[in-house]
């Protein structure tokens, strides 16, 4: 049988305000087959990142720690979040509507399942690939390294993420829904869709976007 979830419109609603306030807000994989796809939403879920028994080498690094706002819900935190970029804008909620889309998409929750800052980062770079993240980091002034062997140079397509872990396949797949989802992850907060322009995406402006149904 097919499970109809909530509109994806009620995603972003909540968010848009958000959009007309100041510009800083105080608010807050390995291989694929290295974890196992679970068709139960609500099951507790390993985290993405598999050290293959080699946990690497830590990078002694003597620069003074950052003091930034870190508010937000584990598993939920942006990319500017974790790397503790001072001026944070809403862009950090639409990643988290991101999140949610792939959590709904996947039927992983949680989708990153990491017990720290560092290790959440890992995580991102287990999906979207060494290069992007250390790019990104380097727009805040920041590093990104790691020498864990799973994490990969390239990212995974979301495509491919949502067919392996949701072995039941979806009834409604589109394009658009990729590209909302890819536009709502953006590594880059200045690339991420805004909440206004989310809400007349064309995937929420057509009748497959009225619903994310999965078999």
């Amino acid at each position: 049988s097919h499970q109809a979830l909530p509109s994806a419109h009620l995603l972003c609603q909540p968010a848009a305000p958000l959009n007309h306030k100041a510009n800083t807000t105080d608010t807050s994989t390995t291989p694929l087959t290295a974890t196992t796809p679970s068709a139960d939403v609500t099951a507790p879920t390993p985290s993405l990142v598999d050290y293959k028994g080699r946990p690497g080498v830590l990078r002694r690094d003597l620069r003074p720690s950052i003091k930034a706002n870190r508010a937000g819900t584990r598993g939920f935190r942006a990319p500017e979040v974790l790397l503790k970029v001072v001026d944070q804008t809403p862009a950090i909620d639409i990643w988290s509507v991101g999140v949610i889309m792939l959590s709904i998409l996947t039927h992983r929750f949680p989708f990153f399942n990491s017990a720290d800052d560092q290790e959440a980062l890992l995580e991102m770079g287990v999906l979207f690939g060494k290069s992007a993240l250390t790019r990104v980091a380097s727009l805040h002034d920041r590093s990104f390294f790691t020498n864990v062997p799973t994490v990969r140079e390239n990212a995974i397509p979301f495509e491919r993420l949502v067919k392996v872990y949701n072995e039941q396949g979806l009834t409604n797949t589109s394009p658009e829904m990729f590209d909302l989802l890819r536009r709502c992850l953006a590594l880059n907060p200045a690339e991420r869709i805004t909440a206004s322009e989310a809400l007349v995406h064309p995937f929420l402006c057509t009748d497959s976007g009225s619903e994310l149904t999965t078999g």
